[in-house]
């Protein structure tokens, strides 16, 4: 389900396109800060977003063989809720 979808959704309910896309905007929107910030994101019945920070990592480059330092980056681990597939 892509962005547009959620807005056609919630469109039935609203009624009115603009004040869905708003509100389809404005969700997702609070969804990135809040992992942005570190914050845990909880919705539930599907499951849960977490903000986590891998570790920096020694790789080598398959062409050369040569070693590689992977620098440490942010990423987010999502665990589904035990509801979302009952």
């Amino acid at each position: 389900m892509k962005k547009q979808d959620f807005i056609r959704e919630l469109t039935s309910v609203l009624g009115q396109r603009k004040d869905a896309e708003i509100a389809v905007t404005k969700f997702l929107k609070s969804i990135r800060d809040s992992l942005k910030k570190g914050d845990k994101v909880v919705l539930t019945g599907i499951g849960s977003l977490y903000p986590k920070l891998r570790k920096a990592q020694k790789r080598h480059n398959p062409k050369t063989m040569q070693p590689v330092e992977v620098p440490p980056k942010r990423a987010v681990r999502f665990v589904a809720s035990e509801e979302l597939f009952h």
